[in-house]
């Protein structure tokens, strides 16, 4: 030794990081805010001179993610998503990627989608249908990785619900105007309460309309908004649409006879609304006219002619009459 310990002196360079710089022999923590590789340079000098050294090494600032155990409820037949972020007792750093081996199904059998994962994916997500009419439960084992760096197993829970069935039998108003249509539910599935009705309904539809009521009945013509609540997560929701036939009504016209007794005489009649099939009596000079069972009467001799027409519902009752002419005879006197 040149010279005694007492007069050694330290110094670091930490060249990108912080402190940048030290002159204690134990220089403590250095922080870096980016990955890559760095270099650190050591020297002690005294009375004799400084001697250094250089040291190469690599900082990945990338975390391990820690992630708590998730839980999230869902509809079968719906996709669930968890996409994990930092906050709380979770460190999830950015780009964090997921792996899962086989859920485990409870009860087994009860759910199909659940599958297990082995490519990473940004997100923990799949679709599961319930396969039963109890609530059922997947379990996946996931696996986050940030970077090159493997955090710790976690559990997300996923508690699927049974749909609610929905059953319409929809009655249209008989006539146009009546106002007497009505929808009948058969309701099955989802969670039914356990006391009381075992699910509520909420209609809204035409005019302000609104019930509470499974069956709904006396409605006019339109669309009609169902909620169907449960005791699970699952809301049933459907439009119906209820409709009415058009206003029972005709046109009608006549040819007469184009020459004398030549019975050529015409009746044409354009039905509308009601419900089909249409029925048509006719009459001639008062006596039934039976040959006569539609709209279009041909060949026909002079005479008056009397319709009744009606449809299914017997909304209304439609009549005319039409008197064919028979032009007389054409005289000549030269």
């Amino acid at each position: 030794n040149c010279a005694p310990n007492s007069e050694l002196t330290y110094s670091w360079s930490f060249p990108g990081g912080n402190p940048s710089n030290s002159t204690l022999l134990i220089p403590g923590p250095i922080n870096y805010t980016a990955s890559g590789n760095y270099t650190a340079t050591f020297s002690v000098t005294n009375s004799c001179g400084t001697v250094s050294k250089s040291q190469t090494f690599s900082v990945n600032t990338v975390l391990s993610p820690i992630i708590a155990a998730k839980s999230v409820n869902t509809c079968s037949g719906n996709a669930f998503t968890i996409i994990p972020s930092s906050g709380g007792c979770d460190n999830v750093p950015s780009g964090t990627t997921y792996t899962w081996t086989i859920p485990t199904v409870s009860p087994p059998g009860a759910i199909s989608g659940a599958s297990a994962q082995l490519s990473p994916r940004t997100s923990i997500s799949q679709t599961l249908v319930n396969n039963t009419p109890n609530r059922a439960t997947v379990t996946y084992t996931v696996s986050p990785t940030a970077g090159s760096c493997p955090g710790p197993n976690f559990t997300v829970t996923v508690t699927v619900d049974p749909l609610i069935n929905a059953s319409p039998i929809i009655t249209n108003s008989t006539c146009f105007g009546t106002n007497d249509g009505s929808i009948n539910l058969t309701v099955s599935g989802g969670i039914p309460f356990t006391t009381g009705d075992p699910y509520q309904f909420s209609w809204t539809g035409p005019n302000g309309f609104t019930s509470p009521n499974k069956d709904i009945s006396s409605l006019v013509p339109g669309i009609y908004n169902l909620k169907i609540t449960d005791n699970g997560n699952c809301p049933f929701y459907a439009d119906y649409i209820l409709n009415q036939p058009g206003k029972f009504s005709f046109t009608g016209g006549k040819i007469d006879i184009s020459c004398h007794d030549l019975n050529d005489g015409q009746i044409n009649l354009n039905v509308s609304g009601g419900t089909t099939p249409y029925t048509y009596v006719w009459t001639k000079d008062g006596n039934p006219f039976p040959s006569a069972t539609n709209g279009s009467l041909r060949n026909l001799a002079e005479g008056k002619y009397h319709v009744t027409i009606t449809e299914v519902n017997n909304c209304d009752i439609l009549e005319e009459t039409y008197t064919i002419v028979n032009p007389p005879i054409l005289d000549v006197t030269l």
